[in-house]
């Protein structure tokens, strides 16, 4: 009678649910790890208690029990799981593509080449067939591919962006700056009239280096990796941006910022904080940042405040040369996260289902949105967060990563509309507008796998090459090395003769010619 009463259960939930749903009779389990700090105010300590992950158990008759370690001891819980083969999980989520690399090499994850077809995984097959360069930026020099990624869309990849006080330009009759001479200008004028401010830009030494992209050459701006020096040419070519006379230009124009007062003289050691303060303190007119931590949440202290949304964007500078580019953005993949299936995995069928799943139109909403009724509504035809997101202390990203799902680390593709709903307007906007300049002339090297020994070169030589570059680049800036002099410039110059950059082009050419004949082979 029991068991009678359950099928008869299990019918009606089927015939409530639509389609498609898998008995309760008939769910599986397997076995996942993953890495998040939750909020003590929340009271949930696993992924398995997220909405998302229960609406994957009731989408898919697939249960999926996790083991959740704090993000602050992922590496660690990472390498003690991946020790002892007995613990191995089915799958795996929240590390990066080069460890995904290392395990997979070694035999602890499967190589996943023979899963991702359209048979087995239809919704990421799809994706891939839009970008092409989503298969090349996972598969690794050996010709395997060890993880699933975290798919960016254009506009999410486009996140940060130059922002100028509006309420100052207005003050001192001029318009948004487009051009670098335009906005040496409007500088000037606010550091004149604007009895406030102290020093009118607000950086660091990563936000100034965005400033080189405006003679479309490359420089390690702001959420580059330690590859960002080097960039793509006009022509298709990868080149070493420090070296190139371009470069030098650009610091000529950012040490006439520095010498002309122009330019907070700490900009070295300038934390979030001290730029949010001097923004909002009205003692600087020019930050840069994310769209949505920085410009969103400025202009919401700005309106606390009483000074009204005051910030606005900047869209990339034209250079003396009329030329632009923006280099600062993620790639078509996302560099820190993705997942895995172990070695030891006791249902891979299952597990290509949910992963896939997440690449469905379904399950990223899922993944981004969270779960209709909980945690959004559709108001005329568009997603809308519920009261329990928006008044939450948490923050609306915050609040989702902890109760629906990690927004940040599941293998999925980030949705366009989710991304801006996070933004102000006015930050919206920026950020479309950002995104067409830069698809327009992208100079960004894509994200480049490497064999294992091309990688720990390449790791080593970015260390002493990088610290060297950052080291001339504070020299310039701050006049204790004059980037006009011929001769001081040539002194820069001689010393990246022992610093191996010639082999470690070599080594980003092998790289990229690999990824582009895979790009090649997807078309």
């Amino acid at each position: 009678m029991k068991k009678l009463l359950a099928v008869i259960l299990s019918l009606a939930i089927v015939l409530s649910l639509g389609a498609g749903m898998a008995l309760a009779d008939d769910a599986k389990t397997i076995a996942a790890w993953g890495a998040f700090t939750f909020s003590d105010q929340t009271g949930i300590t696993s992924y398995s208690e997220q909405y998302l992950w229960q609406a994957v158990e009731e989408r898919l008759g697939i249960k999926v029990d996790w083991t959740t370690v704090p993000s602050s001891d992922k590496k660690t819980m990472f390498s003690l799981v991946m020790a002892d083969p007995s613990q191995l999980p089915d799958m795996l989520v929240d590390m990066d593509p080069l460890t995904w690399e290392e395990f997979g090499r070694i035999g602890a994850l499967q190589a996943l080449n023979d899963y991702i077809t359209p048979e087995l995984m239809p919704n990421l097959c799809a994706l891939i067939a839009q970008d092409p360069e989503i298969k090349a930026a996972i598969t690794s020099a050996d010709g395997n591919i060890y993880f699933f990624p975290r798919i960016m869309e254009a506009p999410t990849r486009y996140w940060n962006g130059y922002f100028i006080r509006e309420d100052f330009l207005t003050e001192c009759g001029l318009e948004v700056p487009t051009t670098t001479q335009e906005f040496y200008d409007a500088c000037a004028a606010i550091t004149e009239k604007i009895d406030t401010v102290d020093y009118p830009i607000s950086m660091n030494a990563d936000q100034l280096k965005n400033f080189v992209y405006s003679w479309d050459t490359g420089a390690r701006g702001v959420g580059l990796d330690s590859t960002g020096d080097a960039y793509i040419t006009e022509a298709g070519d990868i080149a070493y941006g420090p070296i190139q006379d371009s470069y030098r230009e650009a610091l000529v124009f950012l040490r006439s910022l520095n010498a002309d007062g122009l330019l907070n003289p700490d900009w070295n050691s300038l934390s979030g904080g001290d730029i949010r303060t001097d923004i909002v303190s009205k003692t600087a007119a020019v930050c840069a940042g994310s769209f949505s931590g920085v410009m969103s949440t400025y202009n919401g202290l700005l309106i606390a405040d009483g000074q009204g949304e005051a910030l606005t964007y900047m869209e990339p500078l034209y250079g003396p040369e009329g030329k632009r580019a923006w280099q600062s953005h993620h790639t078509a993949i996302d560099v820190s996260y993705g997942g895995a299936i172990s070695s030891t995995c006791s249902d891979v069928e299952s597990v290509l289902k949910v992963f896939d799943y997440l690449y469905s139109d379904e399950g990223r909403e899922t993944v981004y949105w969270g779960v209709e009724g909980k945690t959004f509504n559709m108001v005329d035809g568009k997603h809308v967060f519920t009261d329990d997101v928006t008044s939450s202390d948490l923050g609306v990203l915050s609040y989702l990563n902890n109760y629906s799902g990690n927004t940040s680390c599941y293998p999925s593709a980030m949705i366009t509309e989710f991304y801006r709903a996070t933004l102000s307007d006015k930050a919206g906007l920026g950020n479309a507008a950002i995104t067409e300049i830069g698809q327009a002339h992208d100079i960004r090297m894509p994200a480049l796998r490497y064999t294992e020994d091309e990688i720990t070169e390449v790791n080593t030589i970015l260390v002493d090459l990088n610290a060297y570059v950052d080291e001339w680049f504070a020299l310039f800036i701050n006049g204790t090395k004059d980037v006009s002099s011929d001769a001081d410039w040539e002194e820069y110059k001689a010393g990246f003769g022992g610093l191996r950059l010639e082999e470690l082009m070599g080594y980003y050419e092998k790289a990229y010619a690999r990824f582009n004949e895979v790009v090649a082979s997807v078309g």
